[in-house]
Formats: structure tokens, sequence, C-alpha cells
């Protein structure tokens, strides 16, 4: 299950939405930041979940307007959409990284070159940190799970600066 289809998923377990509405959802807790998901994508995960029987929709009467699909997910969603965040969880992934393969070839430039922009990482790794904290503490504090999701990119941050220092103090 992609990423996007346990997010729309986990979404509509909360309740039915239109695919606007979760448009709104996910740029208001800015969750774009932490998994790739475009606009016009909702609709395309909701047309395969639906194809997946893991969802269904209704149709609203809008005043003024057209009709709108309503989404809501189905028992198989529930079971498919828990089976996948056990998974998630319990079973470790290598994410896929763009430093992992600029580090792979890195050998292609001098190793001054290549602490330069290690360094150049670094110093955003820190900038990032700083922005996540007053994110966090702005708008999602009283979110528990919001909250271990900012502490574990945090974590991952400082345990990339400390690894890009053990790299340059080598050099």
């Amino acid at each position: 299950m992609t990423h996007g289809e346990v997010l729309i998923l986990g979404l509509l377990k909360y309740k039915s939405y239109h695919g606007y509405e979760l448009e709104k959802i996910i740029e208001k807790n800015m969750m774009r930041d932490w998994t790739k998901i475009g606009f016009s994508s909702i609709y395309n995960i909701l047309n395969k979940l639906h194809k997946k029987g893991l969802i269904d929709f209704t149709y609203e009467e809008e005043q003024g307007g057209p009709k709108r699909k309503v989404y809501s997910i189905l028992g198989k969603g529930e079971e498919c959409l828990m089976e996948t965040l056990i998974s998630m969880l319990s079973i470790p992934q290598c994410p896929q990284s763009d430093i992992d393969l600029g580090i792979t070839f890195s050998h292609l430039m001098t190793k001054q070159q290549r602490n330069v922009y290690l360094k150049k990482h670094q110093e955003q790794l820190v900038s990032d940190i700083e922005e996540n904290k007053i994110i966090l503490d702005q708008n999602f504090k009283h979110k528990p799970n919001v909250v271990l999701l900012f502490k574990r990119n945090i974590a991952h941050a400082k345990a990339d600066i400390k690894w890009i220092d053990e790299i340059l103090s080598e050099s």
C-alpha cells in the first residue's frame, strides 16, 4: 500500500470526506512535509481505493453546485489500513534518500568538494531542526502522534549531523 493510500484511508477512518476536504486537511496539517501527495493525486488515490473495494462513496447535494462524492472507509479498508500500520511500525524499512545516492557517487568529486556539500547539508539540517521545533510548538504540541513524528524527524536530523561531523573530522 502506498503512503498516499495509507494517508487517505487514515483520514477516512475519522469520518467521511469529499476530495477537496481531504486536500484542505492535508494542507492545514502540513502533511506534504513528510509524505508525497499532490492535489491531483488525491482523486487518483480515491479512485484506486474504490476499485480495490477499500472505500465507497455517496453523492452529496451541494447548494447551487454539482453533486459531490463523499468517501467513506469500508471494513476491508479498515483491515487493510491496520495491517499496513502494523507493518510500518514494526518492520524497519530502508528509506530511499537523495543523500544515499549522492554518497554512492561522491568518489567522482574531490574529498574537499564532498565535504563542502556535506557541510551545507549539515547546516540545512540544523536549520530544519529549529524550524521543526517552531512549527511543532505553534501548531501541533497538543497532538501526541504529530509530536512523535516531529521528534523522530529531529532525532534523524541530529544523527545525520553527528555522522557528518565524524566524516568531516576524518578528513
